[in-house]
């Protein structure tokens, strides 16, 4: 860990959501990972499985976000995609989450592929024209 004197607020911050989430559930796991470039909050629900990362003071992640869910948006299909094709995209986004988890590739602060990684390389690959 950093030494307090140069714990930056981004840390400080994220300890006190840590220390927050611990007291409202104790069926969350959290780990403060701040050797990470972008220092995020590692989040694991017990009982499911199911893992996220969060990190604060990233302004820019929020517009990603909502490109990411605009894409998927059953409303909105993909630019040239019917909606046949989106459910087979959403499946080969949640097929590949599940084959990077499988081979241990699957958080992106461990070297794996994040979930915009993930998204990225999909849309690349129907952008050639593959689906």
């Amino acid at each position: 860990q950093r030494s307090a004197s140069k714990v930056s607020f981004e840390v400080l911050r994220l300890r006190e959501l840590a220390e927050a989430i611990r007291a409202y559930d104790e069926t969350i796991e959290v780990r403060v990972l701040e050797e990470c470039r972008v220092p995020v909050a590692h989040v694991i629900d017990l009982p499911t499985g199911i893992s996220a990362d969060i990190s604060i003071n990233m302004p820019h992640m929020a517009r990603v976000v909502e490109m990411q869910r605009a894409w998927l948006d059953e409303e909105e299909a993909m630019e040239g995609l019917d909606m046949a094709s989106v459910s087979k995209v959403r499946s080969l986004i949640l097929l590949s989450k599940l084959a990077l988890r499988q081979w241990g590739m699957g958080c992106s602060y461990t070297g794996g592929v994040s979930s915009t990684g993930v998204y990225l390389l999909v849309e690349r690959y129907l952008r050639e024209g593959r689906l």
